[in-house]
């Protein structure tokens, strides 16, 4: 599973937005097979593609910390038997936004976070937004 939770604003310039983030991500598959966990926090900043339309597309950047650890079975040459690591981050976000509402909107973005050394991880994120 996977949760996102991130608190900006907007109204100090129209077309550009700031946030902090705070993520957390959970992956096991059984007692004996291996599992991650990371939790990190990063500030985002956004650009909108403002147009006459409800959608909204948009880019943005971040920098943040992430922290992951990793559990598995011996002999499966997967972090055996823990290992826990701390590291700074980066990301990006190219998504479009739908105004359901003045209010709310619906969000589609992908979503690449990496850190030193080349690791790193990608996905699409879908979420509600609360512009006021």
């Amino acid at each position: 599973y996977g949760l996102t939770v991130a608190l900006g604003d907007h109204s100090v310039f129209d077309r550009f937005r700031g946030e902090v983030e705070l993520s957390l991500a959970s992956v096991s598959s059984g007692v004996a097979e291996p599992s991650y966990r990371a939790l990190s926090a990063t500030a985002n900043a956004y650009y909108d593609y403002r147009n006459r339309t409800a959608w909204t597309p948009f880019a943005g950047v971040g920098v943040g910390v992430k922290s992951e650890a990793f559990s598995g079975a011996r002999g499966r040459g997967w972090y055996s038997p823990h290992t826990h690591q701390f590291n700074a981050a980066v990301q990006a976000s190219l998504g479009v936004a739908y105004a359901a509402t003045e209010d709310w909107a619906v969000q589609l973005a992908w979503r690449p976070l990496g850190m030193p050394g080349g690791a790193g991880e990608g996905w699409f994120q879908l979420g509600v937004r609360l512009n006021r």
